[in-house]
């Protein structure tokens, strides 16, 4: 999914890493002269750097945990598909087995299939269902 659980450590270490960028930007900004147009554009810009460091570090924090998540996801559901595979190639196994094994095979595909359509739901800033009625009101108006 693209979305990582709320937590707040990491909207704790996103302030923190703005806070501190900010403060550093200062702290650079007061070792100029007063005269300096240097120190006056340093002061000014230390808020909007802090906001758009803080906000990147956050973004980066969510995009690793997605990814690791989607890997561990995808790490299981192979090793999961390959021993349901291996199972069914066994001889040994019996008809009814094999039945309920592909079952099990059909039901991860469909889990991963809807997994996949919620991430892309989730991405796609209209549901169909809106399109569609925003589409079919301007084929109307026309």
């Amino acid at each position: 999914m693209n979305q990582m659980p709320s937590s707040s450590p990491s909207k704790l270490s996103a302030s923190l890493a703005g806070v501190g960028a900010g403060t550093f930007l200062i702290a650079i900004a007061n070792n100029f002269p007063d005269s300096s147009s240097a120190k006056l554009w340093l002061t000014l810009a230390a808020p909007a750097v802090s906001v758009i460091l803080g906000g990147g570090w956050l973004w980066i924090q969510v995009e690793v945990a997605n990814y690791v998540l989607d890997r561990k996801v995808r790490l299981l559901v192979n090793r999961t598909r390959t021993q349901l595979q291996e199972a069914l190639d066994d001889t040994l196994t019996s008809q009814k087995h094999r039945a309920a094994i592909r079952r099990k095979l059909e039901e991860l595909e469909l889990i991963m299939a809807d997994r996949e359509l919620r991430r892309i739901k989730s991405l796609t800033p209209f549901s169909a269902e809106s399109l569609r009625e925003t589409l079919g009101q301007s084929n109307a108006d026309q």
